[in-house]
C-alpha cells in the first residue's frame, strides 16, 4: 500500500476513534458506577487519536518517501478492526433501543474490568507502534537521509532493540502510582534539582532508604520534573515479580532505546552494533553497555557533535529489586564510564535500599563518582512536617468522598495522632 492509501486508512481509524470517544462521553453521563473505567478508556482512545493525527500529517507529505510509516499497513488494519469491534460493544444508540422498554436508566457499562484492561493494553501497544514509526521517520527527515530508501532500511531497523516498555516512569502499568504531595519533600527535591543543573556535580546521585521511605514516589516526582524541563533521557523502574522489570537482561537496551529519541544522532551507531552482532541482547551486561550505549556516545565525539549545554539524566529506581546481586554490582561499576563521552553530559539518579550488593558496588568505584543521601537520616522535624501535610490531604479526600462534616477530623487530632 502506498503512503496515500496508508493516510486514507489512518483517517478511517481517527474517525472511528473519535466516535468511540463520544460513546464514552455518553456512558460517563449515565453510568455512574463505572466512571473511572470509562475515563480510562476515553483517555486511551484520545491519546491514540492524537498520535494518529500526527502520523496522518506526516503521511500526507507526497514529496518524501516514508519507509517506516508507510509500512504500517498491517497495524493500521488490525487497529481499525479492533476499534470496530469495540464500537459495536459500546454503541449507545443500539443500547438505548434495547433498553427502551425498561427505561434508559438500566443502561450498564458493557466491559468487565479485566476485558477493559486488555482493550487499553492493546490500544497502548498500537499507540507505541505508531509513535515509534512517527519518531523514526521524523528523525530520518531531519538528518536528511529520507531520500535514500535503501540506506533508511539499513539504519532504521531498531525493532531488534527490544526494551521493557513497562519500566518507564510514565508507563501504563504504573498509572496509579503516586508522586510526592505538593509541599512535601521540598528540601530534598530542591537538592536533587540543584545536582541536575550544576555543572560541577558528581556523575551519580544515590538516594538510599529503608523500605517504605518513599524512594519510588520521589523517583517518579523527579522523573516528571526532569521530563517537564527536558532533562530526562531515560528511566528504568525495577520491580520484583514483574517479568523483565526484575532483572537486568534488557536494562541497557531499554535505556538506549529511550535515549535515541532525545539524541537521534545515536541511531546509526546503535544500528551498526545490532547489525554486527544480532545476538547482542543475549550477551553480558558489559558487552551490551559498551556496544549499545557507551560506544555510540563516544562516536558522537568523533563526528564532531557540539557538546550539549543541557545535562541529560537517567533515572534508575529500586536497583535493589534486580534479582541477581552480581548484575547490580556490575551496573554500578559500568555507569561512571558514561563520563567518557564529552558530546553529551549524562548523569544518573539512582535509588535503592542500602543493601549489601549495592553498598559493595559503590565501594568499588571512586567516591568522586557519586554522592549519596540517606532518607532515614533526614531531620525528624522535616519528616513530621511532610507527614502532617500527607495526613491533612488524605483526611480531606475521605471527608470529600464521604461527606462527613467540615474540617473533620480537625488539625488538633492530626497533630496528636501523627
Amino acid at each position: 500500500m502506498d503512503p496515500l492509501s496508508s493516510a486514507a486508512s489512518v483517517i478511517a481509524v481517527i474517525q472511528l476513534a473519535g466516535s468511540i470517544a463520544k460513546l464514552c462521553g455518553g456512558y460517563i453521563q449515565d453510568v455512574k458506577d463505572a466512571r473511572d473505567q470509562i475515563f480510562s478508556l476515553q483517555q486511551a482512545i484520545t491519546g491514540l487519536q492524537g498520535t494518529l493525527q500526527d502520523l496522518h500529517k506526516l503521511l500526507q507529505d507526497k514529496g518524501r518517501p516514508l519507509p517506516t510509516s508507510s509500512r504500517l499497513v498491517s497495524n493500521i488494519a488490525d487497529c481499525l478492526s479492533d476499534l470496530g469491534a469495540l464500537e459495536a460493544k459500546l454503541d449507545l444508540g443500539k443500547a438505548k433501543k434495547l433498553m427502551s422498554k425498561v427505561g434508559f436508566r438500566t443502561l450498564k457499562w458493557p466491559l468487565k474490568r479485566a476485558e477493559l484492561e486488555g482493550v487499553i493494553q492493546s490500544l497502548e501497544k498500537y499507540k507505541s507502534s505508531f509513535i515509534l514509526s512517527l519518531q523514526v521517520d521524523q528523525t530520518s527527515l531531519m538528518v536528511g537521509v529520507a531520500g535514500n530508501t535503501d540506506r533508511i532500511n539499513q539504519n532504521l531497523d531498531l525493532a531488534k532493540l527490544e526494551g521493557v516498555m513497562e519500566a518507564g516512569f510514565d508507563s501504563f502499568s504504573d498509572r496509579d502510582e503516586v508522586q510526592c504531595l505538593p509541599g512535601t519533600r521540598t528540601q530534598l527535591l530542591s537538592q536533587i534539582m540543584e545536582w541536575v543543573t550544576s555543572p560541577s556535580q558528581k556523575c551519580i546521585f544515590w538516594l538510599k532508604g529503608m523500605a517504605g521511605t518513599g524512594k519510588s514516589t520521589i523517583s517518579r516526582t523527579v522523573a516528571r520534573s526532569l521530563k517537564d524541563t527536558n532533562h530526562l533521557g531515560a528511566s528504568f523502574f525495577f520491580k520484583r515479580g514483574e517479568g523483565d522489570r526484575e532483572n537486568a537482561k534488557k536494562f541497557f537496551p531499554t535505556l538506549t532505546r529511550q535515549l535515541i529519541f532525545g539524541i537521534p544522532e545515536l541511531r546509526p551507531s546503535v544500528q551498526e552494533a545490532l547489525d554486527k552482532d544480532p545476538e547482542i541482547l543475549s550477551k553480558s551486561l558489559r558487552e551490551q553497555f559498551e556496544k549499545l550505549l557507551l560506544q555510540p556516545l563516544l562516536n558522537l565525539d568523533q563526528v564532531g557533535r557540539e557538546p550539549q549545554t543541557q545535562t541529560v539524566i537517567i533515572v534508575i529506581d529500586a536497583l535493589d529489586e534486580c534479582e541477581h546481586e552480581q548484575d547490580v554490582r556490575n551496573i554500578i561499576r559500568l555507569l561512571p564510564l558514561l563520563q567518557k563521552a564529552k558530546a553529551v553530559c549524562l548523569r544518573i539518579f539512582l535509588t535503592s535500599r542500602p543493601e549489601l550488593p549495592i553498598s559493595l558496588g559503590f565501594s568499588e568505584i571512586a567516591e568522586r563518582e557519586y554522592q549519596d543521601l540517606a532518607l532515614h537520616e533526614i531531620p525528624e522535624q522535616v519528616t513530621e512536617h511532610d507527614i502532617h501535610l500527607f495526613l491533612q490531604d488524605r483526611f480531606a479526600q475521605i471527608n470529600n468522598n464521604r461527606g462527613i462534616y467540615h474540617d473533620w477530623p480537625g488539625d488538633d487530632i492530626i497533630q496528636k495522632n501523627r
